[in-house]
């Protein structure tokens, strides 16, 4: 990690495989998968683990927080992760390999978030965690 003002390295740590895709932060919290499909939570300010869960597959798509989870897409597998442990919550497999990022589009007191795959599927998976196939393109 670097402090912005002045690009002093702050903290380092060695993680079992690479990083393709965005962190993501949550309060003081950074979250980020690896290409062995680790997903690892440390805290902001010294680096520290807080949990780590290993998947099925590498990680190459950002995770998102939403609804006070943490939606991690690996491979063909979309998991809803608990925040605070890492354990899993829900998993779905999908068809092929999930090649976007998220989308979240809020819709009265709902919101879905949508995800694509390699055969140009689209899918929503709305706040109750049901997942439908939208669109082929």
């Amino acid at each position: 990690a670097m402090r912005l003002k002045d690009g002093k390295i702050v903290w380092r740590k060695q993680l079992n495989g690479k990083i393709v895709s965005s962190p993501v932060s949550y309060k003081n919290n950074i979250i980020v998968g690896t290409t062995k499909g680790i997903v690892y939570a440390m805290k902001l300010d010294d680096g520290s683990l807080i949990w780590k869960r290993e998947l099925a597959t590498r990680i190459e798509v950002s995770p998102k927080v939403w609804k006070g989870k943490l939606v991690v897409p690996a491979g063909n597998l979309l998991y809803v992760l608990s925040l605070k442990t890492g354990n899993i919550f829900w998993k779905h497999k999908i068809k092929t390999k999930i090649t976007t990022s998220r989308m979240i589009m809020k819709t009265g007191d709902n919101e879905i978030i949508f995800i694509g795959d390699a055969d140009g599927n689209l899918y929503a998976l709305n706040s109750m965690l049901k997942i439908k196939k939208t669109k082929s393109f």
